[in-house]
């Protein structure tokens, strides 16, 4: 047992494959190796953990990593920033950044932007999805950030990973501990929703839509407010609080929500809205003929109005 115990927010990790100071005979290991005879002290450092992770290079893997920003929708591009924090304990040498397939971009050193201290005198290269620095100088006091400029996400939404390997001079690259990843939020039309109502009855779904019916309108005992958008269709959004501010005619909101049914009525719940414009016209709902329109001397049957 190791002789050392790690501060806040580390482990006890093997320092490499030599077992320093071990006997080497007399003992019940494998090869008769007296195990506990091993200097645990000298062969265990005290480091950031790296789960899932191994080389025989004491600091391969190391560092931790954030990206911005963090949570997009489906089919939007934007210029996303990776901010590398090395350890205390070594100097990261060698950085690759996997960009998750699926995501497009000019896949050219053109389209990455490298700065901070770590990154000085660093050479940048670039294949396929792969970004690779080499000659860094990444510690926990020599930072470096990447951008990715005009990176464009996936039309399917979910979770993705921006795959991070580290090593020291000498080293193998290894995955870091936690990579960081990007939330894609897909946006659907309130039209999708229900025409497949029984797909998305359960899940939560991103919607953007006007308030037509602002909250305490209806009601004031608890929230009941309806949302409409182009697609021609509304939807219920229900609450058993009240204190919804956002939930005023007119506001263009992006809610998520669980899609759930009450009483056979469709509905939102569960959900978490913010705010993109204010004084908006409610989007016309759609009609739909019950009957062909027939003249009579005075009189023509019209559509009826559906939401």
């Amino acid at each position: 047992k190791a002789r050392q115990a790690p501060g806040s927010g580390l482990s006890l990790q093997r320092q490499g494959l030599d077992e320093v100071s071990e006997v080497q005979t007399g003992g019940n290991g494998l090869t008769g190796h007296n195990e506990a005879t091993e200097d645990w002290t000298a062969s265990f450092i005290s480091a950031n953990p790296a789960p899932g992770s191994f080389s025989p290079f004491p600091g391969d893997g190391a560092g931790t990593a954030v990206i911005y920003p963090d949570t997009v929708e489906t089919n939007t591009t934007h210029d996303f920033i990776i901010q590398l924090t090395g350890s205390a304990d070594y100097t990261i040498t060698n950085i690759e950044i996997t960009v998750p397939d699926g995501w497009t971009w000019g896949q050219s050193e053109s389209d990455v932007t490298v700065s901070g201290d770590g990154a000085s005198g660093c050479a940048l290269s670039v294949d396929g999805q792969i970004i690779s620095l080499t000659e860094t100088q990444l510690t926990d006091q020599q930072l470096i950030s990447v951008t990715i400029s005009g990176l464009t996400s996936p039309a399917e939404g979910g979770w993705y990973p921006f795959k991070v390997q580290t090593s020291v001079s000498g080293g193998n690259l290894t995955q870091i501990a936690e990579s960081p990843g990007v939330d894609v939020q897909k946006v659907l039309t309130i039209r999708e929703v229900l025409e497949n109502f029984d797909t998305y009855n359960g899940q939560t779904v991103t919607l953007k839509a006007v308030v037509a019916i602002g909250a305490g309108i209806t009601r004031t005992d608890r929230t009941d407010a309806y949302i409409q958008d182009g697609s021609g269709r509304g939807l219920n959004v229900s609450a058993f609080e009240t204190d919804f501010p956002d939930l005023v005619r007119g506001n263009l909101i992006k809610i998520t929500g669980e899609i759930s049914e009450y009483q056979g009525d469709p509905q939102i719940q569960y959900f978490e809205t913010e705010v993109l414009s204010t004084g908006n016209e409610v989007p016309a709902v759609g009609f739909v003929n019950l009957i062909s329109p027939v003249s009579y001397t005075h009189l023509t049957l019209p559509t009826k109005r559906i939401v």
